[in-house]
């Protein structure tokens, strides 16, 4: 605090602001300059700055404790100087210019007793020419710029000031500011943090004895403050009355922030209370719906789990599974009702976001599992009336199939009786016949005959059409299933084709380290080649035999000529890959020649070496040919290098296609 900062200086009455005020209202400061303390530190010149700061650190402090208004008149500062020596004086002048400055209305310097004193002053006041206006007066005509009540009793005035009082009130007064201040700091910060329920009932609880106690210092230093008696030693000092109503001010406040606490916390209990409640229901809810779920649901569940023995059960136990698919999506009604009441709830109380959240995915959680179940026994009792339904079918075709070769039995048969007997009613009319007296008599059936003739002719020929249809229809289906056949292989060669191209792709895509290991790459390969050649020339034939099926059974021609194309493109891949073999064969059958060769011609120019080194006759001729042996191994290792490089770009590829291919499977 700043009182207890310049306590030994106020009770020394270095300085002092009794509370007074001038003819205009602006506060009275007074300097007191006489004292022996200064005096005998002047003595000094290191004490002497201290001295200076002293007073301009506290005329500072002073400054500060006027209100506004007050100290917009501006300051009336009283220096002491009946018995200070003149240097005093001007420390305390400069002291106020620098201290006050602009806030000083008017310097009134109660001059030197002595007369020199008092002329070298006004010579001093001449010369300095300060910022404020100064004026030199006597004690007893103070009374023209301050009224005698608003003196303190050493100028000759009534107005009465005691250090030690003056600096207890202002100690407790700034203790309370500062205590309020707090408090009220305090409070405004835990309701913009909106704290839980236990630690708000716990600051209530500090808050309420720390409001007390600001009660109790505020009343009392009111009491102080404004006294009851009008004689009492602090009536009229007007930064008391000033004192007074900040105490108030801020009093009244604490109040209405208390009351404003009480309110806003009874309104986070009511809160709190609908918030639990809500919560309450929620869980309430969401629990009913899991124990329906896992219990009479999932019951109701499983009890529909058969498919049915037939088309009836099937049909029954799918009208059961509608109906519990009707009562799901009643749930699933209930459950979005209760998701956007978690929304709200989440908005409304994040607090509780964890509960609110675990709550809301597990009742999601549990019913999408539930509802899905049902849809796939709802598909599966479904399935269930179809295959029912198509086993009927059968049933009814093979019913159908019987008789329709009873039918055909009983036409048969028929058609040989009708057969033999025209062939007996023929022979029968040709019978000759006889009268009574046994006289032979001749009758003419001939025309009849002839009728019996054609009908029976007529059933024969109807007879052998119907044959011919159904032979052309027997061989139909027997075309039909020559062309399934024959697709069904095509495709089959096709898939040969492409898995040979595989095999030769990734299992014989190895270099060999000899000619030998090379001459067995060369002969798997060639069989390899020979097998998806055959293979290609049987499915060629069979898409050949289908496509002219097609043509005689005048189907569509384009799934044929797909397939075709489809064998075609197989192959043209299988080739490809064949003479890209063939070609890395004869890379690393050159690589490994050009080795063998290039080795070869080294150790020959080595014996060369040898042999010039050893022969101390040098002959020019056999340098020519080493040199130019030299020559012809380089350009031969150079053609190796090359062969090798396309070695390894070719490994490299390869190497980047299979991680590409397994890449794009993954």
């Amino acid at each position: 605090m700043d009182a207890e900062k310049h306590r030994l200086r106020i009770l020394q009455n270095l300085a002092s602001l009794p509370g007074s005020r001038d003819r205009i209202g602006g506060p009275v400061l007074i300097i007191n300059v006489f004292r022996n303390d200064l005096n005998d530190k002047d003595k000094n010149n290191g004490n002497n700055a201290v001295a200076y700061e002293n007073i301009v650190s506290l005329l500072g402090y002073f400054a500060q404790i006027p209100e506004d208004q007050a100290r917009s008149h501006g300051f009336t500062v009283l220096i002491d100087g009946r018995r200070a020596p003149l240097k005093y004086l001007r420390r305390a002048l400069r002291a106020c210019q620098q201290a006050l400055y602009r806030q000083i209305r008017q310097v009134v310097i109660v001059q030197p007793e002595r007369f020199l004193e008092q002329q070298k002053l006004n010579f001093d006041l001449i010369k300095e020419a300060y910022e404020f206006k100064t004026s030199l007066t006597s004690v007893h005509k103070l009374s023209k710029y301050i009224d005698v009540a608003q003196l303190p009793e050493n100028l000759g005035g009534t107005f009465r000031y005691d250090p030690h009082i003056w600096y207890g009130l202002r100690e407790r007064y700034e203790n309370f500011i500062v205590k309020a201040n707090n408090w009220l700091q305090t409070t405004k910060r835990h309701e913009k943090a909106s704290l839980n329920e236990s630690a708000d009932s716990f600051d209530s609880k500090k808050t309420i004895i720390a409001t007390d106690e600001l009660y109790r210092m505020g009343n009392d230093l009111l009491d102080d403050l404004l006294p009851v008696s009008a004689t009492s030693l602090k009536s009229g000092n007007a930064d008391w009355n000033d004192a007074a109503k900040k105490i108030e001010a801020l009093l009244k406040e604490i109040r209405e922030l208390e009351d404003a606490s009480v309110h806003d916390n009874k309104k986070v209990q009511k809160t709190s209370a609908l918030s639990t409640k809500f919560m309450e229901d929620f869980e309430q809810s969401v629990n009913n719906l899991v124990s329906w779920i896992c219990g009479a649901g999932e019951k109701w569940l499983l009890t529909l789990h058969e498919i049915g023995d037939s088309a009836d059960d099937a049909r029954q136990l799918v009208k059961d599974h509608i109906e519990l698919e009707n009562k799901s999506k009643d749930m699933m009604e209930q459950v979005n009702d209760l998701n956007d009441m978690a929304d709200k709830l989440l908005a409304e109380f994040p607090e509780n976001s964890g509960s609110i959240e675990s709550n809301k995915e597990q009742l999601n959680r549990i019913s999408k599992a539930f509802c899905s179940r049902i849809e796939r026994q709802k598909r599966v009792s479904l399935q269930s009336v179809l295959f029912h339904e198509k086993l009927n079918e059968v049933s009814l075709f093979k019913i159908f199939l019987y008789s329709v070769a009873s039918l055909m039995l009983s036409s048969e048969r028929i058609y040989h009786e009708v057969i033999e007997m025209g062939v007996s009613f023929i022979d029968e009319l040709y019978v000759d016949e006889s009268n009574s007296v046994g006289r032979s008599i001749t009758r003419d059936y001939s025309a009849a005959i002839v009728h019996i003739r054609e009908k029976m002719d007529e059933t024969r020929d109807r007879r052998r059409r119907c044959e011919d249809l159904l032979d052309v229809r027997r061989l139909k289906l027997q075309q039909l299933l020559q062309l399934y056949t024959c697709e069904k292989d095509g495709d089959q060669a096709t898939n040969w084709i492409e898995e040979l191209h595989e095999t030769l792709v990734n299992d014989y895509d190895e270099i060999g380290c000899s000619k030998m290991e090379l001459a067995i790459l060369r002969e798997d390969r060639m069989r390899l080649e020979e097998t998806a050649r055959s293979t290609y020339e049987y499915g060629k034939q069979l898409c050949q035999v289908a496509l002219v099926l097609r043509r005689s059974l005048r189907m569509e021609v384009q799934p044929q000529l797909a397939l075709n194309q489809r064998l075609e493109n197989a192959w043209g891949r299988f080739c490809r890959a064949v003479s890209e073999s063939e070609a890395n064969l004869n890379i690393t059958l050159a690589f490994h020649s050009t080795v063998n060769e290039v080795n070869l011609r080294l150790d020959d120019l080595h014996s060369k070496v040898s042999s010039y080194q050893a022969n101390r006759n040098k002959n020019s001729s056999l340098i020519y040919s080493i040199n130019l042996e030299k020559k012809r191994l380089a350009g031969d290792i150079r053609e190796l290098k090359h062969i090798a490089e396309m070695l390894i770009k070719q490994i490299e590829s390869k190497s980047d296609r299979f991680y590409f291919s397994c890449s794009h499977f993954f």
